[in-house]
């Protein structure tokens, strides 16, 4: 893209926009923030430039789009658990999350960092992930 712009997507979930450091600072909004190293002022909602949240599901939901071929749907501002809707899945992420998070080399970290976030984490993201449907 014009300006040495990277724009990167996985043709499902996961976007990686690259600005080079010489890009001129607050002139991006949206996802990419003010790009001014204030992460303060990066969450504005698309409806105004002077409306801010701290929610990131509201703010995820003010800046989606839908395309002629997918409705994009308004994500609940309460986050749920997938699991909760997919036992057996949560079944298998149980073992695997585990089998990741609490044995080497991970285990030896953990008087120092507590695993049940990234656990907690994982299983979500495994019963979650739209690939495995």
């Amino acid at each position: 893209l014009p300006n040495k712009i990277l724009v990167q997507w996985d043709g499902l979930q996961m976007g990686n926009i690259q600005l080079p450091p010489n890009f001129p600072h607050d002139k991006t909004c949206g996802l990419c923030g003010k790009y001014n190293l204030n992460p303060d002022d990066d969450f504005y909602i698309r409806n105004g430039p002077t409306d801010l949240t701290e929610n990131a599901i509201e703010f995820a939901n003010t800046w989606a789009l839908s395309t002629w071929y997918i409705q994009c749907p308004v994500v609940p501002l309460t986050p749920t658990n997938p699991c909760d809707n997919f036992p057996e899945r949560a079944r298998l992420a149980e073992f695997l999350c585990s089998n990741h998070l609490y044995k080497l080399p991970f285990s030896s970290c953990h008087d120092t960092v507590d695993a049940t976030v990234y656990y907690d984490n994982c299983k979500q993201d495994f019963c979650g992930s739209e690939w495995r449907r």
